[in-house]
């Protein structure tokens, strides 16, 4: 920059020493900006775009459907519009009881259910998100009790928390390729539930 600087009429005492003061090496090499685009860069920046469109796929899921269901109190007769699961769509965990195909759905964090049509409303709330905690009140019989649900997704929470670490750039690794291509396939259909339980009243 000095020599440009005296090159084009400058005078500047610092200029002008350092000029004087300048000894070319023709076997040097100065490097002033280096911009490299790899077959390797390509690869993982590809990646991490898997990644972003792979997550914004993603729904909330909660492994069962449910249909209306008019409930009779097996003691008292008295009548109660409420849902019922209709059907399981994942396994739940061997170790510990969950809900299953019959069980009836009384309330949504502590709201009352009247409808399969209310229960899909819910879920769809924009509000609920991916990680959240869902509470039901629940009846099998005579039984009373309370059920937890993590909404989950198609994936796993593992799964999402890798997904979130490659969008992001925290993670950038390029054998990631083989298991970001296996979420990408991922059925629309899958439910992955990221945590249950039911404790059923005294």
């Amino acid at each position: 920059q000095a020599l440009v600087n005296v090159a084009g009429g400058g005078r500047d005492d610092a200029d002008l020493q350092r000029v004087q003061d300048l000894t070319i090496d023709d076997d040097r090499h100065c490097m002033w900006k280096v911009e490299i685009t790899t077959e390797d860069m390509l690869a993982l920046q590809q990646i991490q775009q898997t990644a972003q469109d792979t997550l914004q796929t993603l729904d909330c899921r909660l492994g069962l459907e449910v249909r209306d269901q008019l409930w009779i109190n097996p003691i008292s007769g008295a009548k109660q519009e409420a849902v019922a699961i209709q059907k399981l769509l994942w396994a739940p965990p061997d170790d510990g009881e969950w809900l299953r195909p019959g069980d009836v759905l009384f309330t949504w964090d502590g709201q009352p259910l009247h409808s399969k049509r209310q229960f899909d409303r819910l879920l769809a709330d924009p509000n609920v998100n991916l990680g959240d905690t869902v509470r039901w009140t629940v009846a099998r019989g005579y039984r009373k009790g309370k059920a937890e649900l993590t909404i989950g997704s198609q994936i796993s929470e593992e799964d999402m928390r890798f997904l979130e670490q490659v969008a992001n750039g925290v993670r950038q690794e390029l054998s990631d390729r083989q298991r970001l291509d296996r979420l990408a396939a991922v059925p629309d259909s899958t439910h992955a539930v990221w945590g249950a339980s039911l404790i059923w009243d005294a």
